[in-house]
């Protein structure tokens, strides 16, 4: 399996634009709006999107698996005894000796935007806003793991399996999806 992640720093706002889809960054625009998170958006933009990584011996099975064995795990970001959204996505792609960011917000940068959870592949990082009080768009990731589930690590239960249609929570949160394999 490949992954189309080449750490392509793009610097200037144009450039990135040129990567990105019109299409997409229009969607993205109105989902932010609908959400009432437009600034955010804006500035999570200004920062660059879609930016490209590649990787040859990507193993999608591994990734999942090195996912599941942290199931349980209870949630932090301060210690070693427990794992945050973030850090959870981190250290399944570090057993790959991938790495390519750290926040949710980072790793939101990089890969093909998905804004459709329909169509969403397994192993496509998940992201959602106003999960917490913060400044930035991106505030949660997961890796999706088919049938409508993804893995992440949730604040309340550490790390857990949850539904992206949630009607009650995540389902509302979710703002757009990144594929970085092939």
């Amino acid at each position: 399996m490949k992954i189309i992640c080449l750490f392509s720093f793009i610097f200037s706002f144009n450039c990135v634009f040129s990567q990105v889809n019109y299409l997409v960054l229009d969607s993205l625009n109105d989902i932010a709006s609908s959400k009432g998170v437009l600034d955010k958006y804006n500035n999570f933009k200004k920062e660059g999107i879609g930016f490209e990584v590649k990787y040859n011996d990507f193993d999608l099975s591994l990734f999942i698996q090195n996912a599941k064995d942290f199931l349980g795990k209870p949630h932090s970001s301060k210690s070693s005894s427990g794992i945050d959204c973030s850090g959870l996505v981190y250290e399944c792609l570090k057993k790959q000796n991938l790495k390519f960011a750290r926040t949710a917000q980072d790793f939101a940068r990089y890969g093909d935007i998905i804004i459709e959870k329909k169509k969403l592949n397994i192993g496509d990082l998940v992201f959602f806003t106003g999960t917490t009080s913060t400044s930035r768009l991106v505030s949660h990731v997961g890796i999706f793991l088919g049938d409508g589930k993804f893995i992440h690590s949730s604040s309340s239960k550490g790390v857990v399996v949850s539904s992206i249609y949630d009607k009650y929570y995540w389902g509302d949160k979710f703002i757009f999806g990144t594929r970085f394999l092939e």
